[in-house]
């Protein structure tokens, strides 16, 4: 299991993974925005992280924990996202 996002949505994504119970949760992140980006410059931000997504798949998850366990910036202001789900 592994998710992808944008650099601005890391907080979020490791806050929710943790939240959720999986504070090792593979998390790739790329650059942003995306949406008013050419697409030459989206394919080379995929590619620039294919490597990584890929290991995020196929890694022993043992491995994912270790290499991702607070691994994400933290929140940058006072702002804390809860997760939703649980």
């Amino acid at each position: 299991m592994a998710t992808l996002c944008t650099e601005e949505f890391g907080i979020l994504a490791r806050d929710e993974a943790t939240g959720l119970g999986y504070p090792g949760l593979p998390i790739v992140m790329i650059p942003h925005p995306l949406g008013d980006r050419p697409e030459a410059w989206v394919r080379e931000a995929a590619r620039s992280a294919l490597a990584e997504i890929v290991g995020a798949l196929t890694s022993p998850a043992e491995a994912l924990v270790k290499q991702y366990r607070g691994r994400y910036p933290e929140a940058r202001g006072d702002m804390r996202y809860r997760t939703k789900f649980k």
